[in-house]
């Protein structure tokens, strides 16, 4: 079981929208992708689409568009031991770190 041990609250005014709201995410979180034949933690800036994320089912799901739209709001940076990945919105992402 992975254990938060962290959980820091801030804001943004802009985030990444990946295939029309399957993850909406800051431009510097860290997500784990599949690039070709390897698997890779990147910030979601320099995510692209032809990436792939990883669903809780652990099926692929290719990255098909990514837009930037304006943000009011909370986010949120989670620290999570021992693995540093957890779950967002059924995809899985890398630990604030």
């Amino acid at each position: 079981d992975a254990v938060v041990t962290a959980n820091v609250s801030g804001s943004a005014d802009s985030v990444l929208n990946f295939n029309d709201g399957t993850l909406k995410t800051t431009d510097s979180h860290t997500h784990v992708v599949k690039r070709g034949t390897e698997w890779i933690t990147s910030a979601a800036s320099d995510v692209v689409v032809g990436d792939y994320f990883e669903n809780v089912a652990g099926e692929l799901v290719e990255i098909t568009s990514i837009t930037q739209e304006e943000y009011n709001g909370n986010v949120y940076k989670l620290n999570v031991e021992d693995d540093d990945v957890y779950y967002a919105g059924g995809i899985l992402t890398h630990n604030e770190k």
